[in-house]
């Protein structure tokens, strides 16, 4: 019956992944965040700055793009897709499209080959429980890079006890996307200082040699990029709201608490009673990452509070970026099959995948929706990650099991 149940997910996966989205990819003709990237390594190609907004998006002209959100990740991504500037458009898009597919795919084989290991039912109840994710798809549809981030992370996880040169995989996810930088804590707080230090150093050895090969255009993501994702700063000249439908983050949670509906305020940008609310609510999960580190959480418990953390903290957490929980759910999986999890955790933990899994839209009645509606809509992904958060760190062991 595992085997069997094993076989079902995989094939809804494939089948949502390769067909549906595939389909709707080319029905829509949609090249969504992909053209930020695509404008950046056109710049690149043509010696322009990705950062200027002017030069970014005569890049984009070049590309046959309309106008593109500012591009605000490392060069190294951007220095990564050269070879794709050469297609048009739409081939590229396409193209990455199944990079991403792949990617998706090739995490969810390593995640569940190491729970499997651990406990073979586990294993298919993991393959079961992302098959459905939304936020895959919406990774997918969207043209973010976040899979191929994920597939990185995904490795370094399953191959970290046998090398600490693994943290190289790390080291490469931070230098494509910066958040998962926030990962060094696993194997410092495991005392793993040559694993901690292979992820710094190849991490930061990619960001500022891609920094560096493009000359006083890299110094600027360094100088100005990097501090527009502190609360309170714009995003790099992003012009979407900070309350639009689907962000899911602690910043949009302190957007309607201090700011949403105020005359003064600016919906691109947090006031400093919801910055300073945002930067206590990240301080608190950090701390209490910190506690439950002191006393004793399991391993996998503290990797998984981590990636809830990274998902979360940023000003903007839409559904794509919720696709980085495949990993939490790997580990919480690992540890309910163990028996690390108590009973009531446990059950807290099947409806928190459930909401997860759902479309932040499948919470809206049909015909529009109150304001109370909406702010429900948007806590959907933020307190099932909370409840992942707390039981991934409230996890203990009650014995030793088999690597």
């Amino acid at each position: 019956m595992s085997a069997f149940a094993r076989r079902i997910a995989w094939a809804i996966l494939l089948v949502r992944l390769g067909l549906f989205d595939r389909l709707e990819v080319l029905r829509a003709k949609s090249i969504n965040d992909y053209g930020s990237f695509h404008a950046a390594a056109m710049a690149i190609r043509k010696g322009l700055d990705p950062y200027t907004p002017d030069d970014l998006q005569r890049a984009a002209h070049l590309s046959g793009l309309p106008a593109v959100h500012p591009y605000f990740y490392p060069p190294f991504l951007a220095e990564l897709l050269q070879p794709l500037t050469h297609y048009r458009v739409l081939h590229a898009r396409l193209l990455w499209f199944w990079i991403t597919a792949a990617c998706f795919v090739a995490t969810v084989a390593l995640l569940q080959r190491w729970v499997s290991r651990r406990n073979e039912v586990a294993g298919t109840a993991f393959v079961v429980a992302v098959c459905a994710l939304w936020p895959l798809r919406s990774t997918n549809m969207m043209a973010q890079v976040n899979a191929v981030v994920l597939v990185l992370l995904a490795a370094w996880w399953v191959k970290r006890d046998k090398s600490p040169w693994a943290g190289v995989f790390l080291g490469a996810a931070a230098a494509i996307k910066m958040s998962p930088a926030l990962l060094v804590l696993v194997p410092l707080t495991e005392k793993r200082f040559r694993e901690a230090a292979v992820v710094t150093l190849s991490g930061g050895v990619l960001v500022l040699g891609s920094c560096a090969l493009i000359g006083a255009h890299g110094m600027r993501f360094l100088g100005d990029v990097l501090l527009g994702f502190l609360p309170g700063h714009r995003y790099h000249g992003l012009r979407v709201p900070i309350d639009l439908l689907g962000n899911h983050s602690l910043g949009a949670l302190a957007y309607w608490i201090f700011d949403r509906g105020e005359p003064w305020a600016d919906p691109l940008k947090l006031s400093p009673k919801a910055a300073q609310f945002h930067l206590a609510a990240v301080a608190t999960l950090l701390v209490g990452f910190a506690l439950a580190t002191w006393r004793g959480a399991t391993r996998e418990g503290r990797a998984a509070a981590l990636v809830v953390i990274m998902i979360l903290a940023p000003t903007f957490a839409f559904e794509h970026h919720v696709s980085f929980v495949v990993l939490p759910i790997a580990l919480v999986v690992a540890l309910v099959s163990r028996g690390a999890l108590r009973s009531p955790l446990t059950w807290l933990v099947l409806p928190a995948l459930a909401l997860l899994t759902e479309h932040e839209a499948s919470f809206l009645p049909p015909g529009g929706a109150t304001p109370q509606v909406i702010a429900i809509a948007h806590m959907s992904k933020l307190v099932p990650l909370l409840v992942l958060y707390v039981a991934a760190l409230l996890a203990r062991d009650r014995r030793v099991y088999g690597a």
